[in-house]
């Protein structure tokens, strides 16, 4: 039975970046924790959904409780989901076309998804729809300085241009970058959309994209062969580089906002 009059918190920040690493990939564990921290102290009126939930491992670390509906278009990861007992309900369905009544849950969460999503404007007037007044939409997203490539620049610079070309392709493809809007535009549109922005983190250091870029083609290994997450090696070097996540970056690379529906 959901209830819809209790809170979910996230845990304390520093005990679940560690948490993370110990089970993340090198680049997830550079990108993941600056998601982590956004939401330390947070807390969300049930019902939640979960908008691109995947198999519920983000939420099962960062927060104390699970939430109410998990959504996502992948049966695969929906199933791994089931099994940790992470939501309520699993809704396996495109986020264009939720499977909820009109103002049924209070919030909307979200973690780096919405870059993932062709046509994402119908996507959030689907979240518009199912959210009731005042409820709120809360997410994590990249910016698009995400795609702007060091290797990628580099190359270019030493008119290596066919090369620079083939490997910005492999790098947006395998991370499938689709939208990626600055802070202005986000503001615009949903504001467009019937939300009213009431916080904005601009996120991830320049060295921090730097490392991450750097440890992507072993992050490809590290997924294909998941035996290599568990030796450790992520924890041990993301120590020693000793980032600073609550670091905010005007440049950006990543986008924590809070948003609250104001109107249909």
């Amino acid at each position: 039975m959901l209830n819809s009059d209790t809170v979910v918190r996230s845990r304390p920040t520093r005990q679940t970046i560690q948490k993370f690493l110990k089970q993340a990939s090198l680049s997830g564990g550079i990108w993941r924790p600056y998601e982590i921290a956004s939401f330390s102290g947070l807390k969300m009126l049930r019902p939640i959904l979960d908008v691109g939930c995947g198999d519920g491992s983000f939420v099962n670390i960062v927060f104390t409780k699970g939430f109410d509906y998990g959504l996502d278009i992948s049966e695969k990861d929906l199933n791994k989901a089931k099994k940790n007992g992470i939501y309520e309900k699993y809704l396996s369905s495109d986020a264009r076309n939720i499977p909820l009544s009109n103002h049924s849950i209070k919030t909307a969460f979200s973690n780096s998804v919405f870059e993932h999503i062709k046509n994402l404007e119908s996507v959030l007037d689907e979240i518009n729809r199912v959210l009731e007044t005042n409820g709120r939409l809360i997410f994590t997203t990249h910016l698009p300085n995400s795609q702007k490539f060091n290797i990628v620049k580099l190359l270019r610079k030493l008119r290596l241009n066919f090369l620079a070309t083939q490997i910005e392709g492999v790098f947006t493809r395998y991370l499938q970058l689709n939208t990626l809007w600055n802070p202005e535009k986000w503001n615009e549109i949903l504001k467009r959309k019937g939300f009213k922005v009431e916080q904005t983190k601009i996120m991830v250091s320049d060295k921090a994209f730097l490392m991450y870029e750097l440890f992507l083609p072993f992050t490809f290994i590290q997924n294909r062969l998941s035996f290599l997450k568990r030796v450790r090696i992520t924890n041990f070097l993301l120590n020693s580089l000793n980032i600073n996540y609550n670091e905010e970056n005007k440049k950006g690379y990543n986008i924590f906002i809070i948003a609250r529906k104001v109107k249909s």
